[in-house]
């Protein structure tokens, strides 16, 4: 499926607590839809124009573009930090697939009653950034959010615009993800909004490929890209114990995940992280 003339729209995720941040975009006179969304608070889709959609007799068609937001109150950070939803919230994110994961934090008042010190909140937001490779934005109030969502919703209708959008699986898009992101490219794989739908279910079936692959986004320091360039090269834990057996000593086994090359850049997995995955695939007793 390819779109070559699209309208980028913004989809807002339709619970109650998302009320303010319509009410404000209504405000400012932003086009969007409300439905419901199993990951993540605020996405952009590219929709087929309504006059090709009719002419061809049909639904307009539907790509989701490679940018999430999820939006967090400085508050409800502090509470989803002590609570572990916070752990839970990034994998989802990750899940995805998408390229460009934006945490949006609102920080006014955010340790009011929470019990959480200024020093975790920060280091919370890095390990956001540094760990799992997710983009942070931070305002002040709604009206900074609302004014960033239009700003972005403009954005990407400007980039878009000019772009050729293909349909592609859930599967094609870890493969991509093991590559460089890069925007200005002509041409992007897109999934269907059906598909991401039903692949953000938590109760979805899942192949050997991506059962690996949600077990390595559980680690610590496994971003997405970092994830799916190791099930590119190894799409099963079996076939990755079967490199390891393939190994003839065990300093090279260590370093069996060095030179992998993942996300911007085409940076290498490196030694360090390599090695963790030996110590948890290769040793006995806990990791650590």
């Amino acid at each position: 499926m390819c779109f070559l003339s699209i309208v980028p729209w913004f989809i807002c995720r339709s619970i109650r607590a998302k009320i303010d941040v319509v009410s404000e975009l209504t405000k400012k006179g932003l086009n969007f839809d409300i439905r419901s969304l199993k990951v993540g608070d605020f996405l952009w889709i590219a929709r087929e124009k309504e006059h090709l959609a009719v002419k061809a007799k049909r639904k307009p068609r539907e790509l989701v573009l490679d940018f999430i937001v999820e939006r967090k109150r400085g508050d409800d950070l502090a509470v989803s930090i002590k609570d572990g939803r916070y752990t839970c919230q990034k994998f989802r994110m990750k899940m995805s697939s998408l390229r460009r994961v934006i945490y949006l934090v609102e920080e006014g008042q955010r340790f009011q009653n929470k019990g959480l010190s200024d020093q975790a909140f920060h280091q919370a937001l890095a390990n956001i950034e540094i760990q799992d490779g997710f983009m942070v934005k931070r305002t002040d109030n709604l009206e900074k959010t609302a004014n960033y969502i239009v700003m972005m919703t403009r954005y990407l209708e400007r980039v878009y615009s000019t772009k050729t959008l293909t349909s592609c699986s859930y599967e094609q898009r870890f493969e991509d993800g093991s590559r460089e992101f890069n925007l200005n490219q002509p041409m992007h794989n897109l999934l269907t909004f059906s598909i991401f739908s039903a692949v953000s279910k938590t109760n979805q079936a899942k192949t050997m490929s991506q059962a690996f692959l949600l077990q390595l986004l559980a680690l610590d320091g496994i971003s997405p890209s970092k994830a799916a360039a190791i099930v590119a090269k190894y799409p099963t834990m079996r076939l990755l114990a079967a490199g390891y057996d393939n190994c003839s000593t065990d300093a090279e086994k260590q370093l069996l995940l060095r030179d992998i090359k993942f996300g911007i850049g085409l940076r290498n997995i490196g030694p360090v992280l390599s090695r963790k995955l030996y110590r948890l695939y290769c040793e006995e007793g806990a990791l650590i």
